[in-house]
């Protein structure tokens, strides 16, 4: 979602039927749709693709499935996990379960709580969409950069 918003904001200059240019920021950058090549080289290593090449498929109300590698598919993800969901287990009173690890009972892990603020839980890549920062004005002088303190 956040490759789609960030998309909105780019300028897409067509120069051919399958070769486009994408500025961004004031950096091109060249995406060919019919061999999935782009510059930032990010379909490359996701396998989805970037925000040029959805700038494009927006642009031009494209199908951005269509877009997408084989393996991201439902279809696919279903059958890697085919044998392991479909594998068959006996009956609870069936197991073989050893005397010796029978009575054991396994408690949850000790967990140390860190004194502070917690940090993010996760890291954002290079390529997801970043605020833009305001710029600090002074009221008393009008400068920029600090505040009246």
């Amino acid at each position: 979602m956040d490759r789609i918003i960030a998309s909105r904001s780019m300028t897409v200059i067509p120069s051919n039927d399958h070769l486009f240019t994408v500025v961004d920021d004031g950096r091109r950058f060249v995406v060919c749709m019919r061999e999935r090549q782009y510059s930032c080289r990010r379909f490359q290593m996701d396998v989805i693709p970037c925000e040029h090449a959805l700038a494009i498929v927006t642009k031009y109300h494209m199908d951005e499935y269509q877009y997408c590698s084989g393996y991201c598919s439902k279809d696919y993800m279903v059958k890697t996990y085919e044998v392991l969901v479909n594998y068959p287990t006996p009956d609870e009173s069936q197991w073989e379960i050893p005397r010796d690890v029978l009575g054991d009972v396994v408690k949850p892990p000790k967990v140390r709580v860190k004194s502070g603020r917690p940090k993010k839980m996760r890291m954002k890549g290079a390529g997801e969409f970043q605020a833009k920062r305001c710029k600090i004005t002074c009221s008393l002088c009008g400068q920029q950069g600090h505040n009246k303190k």
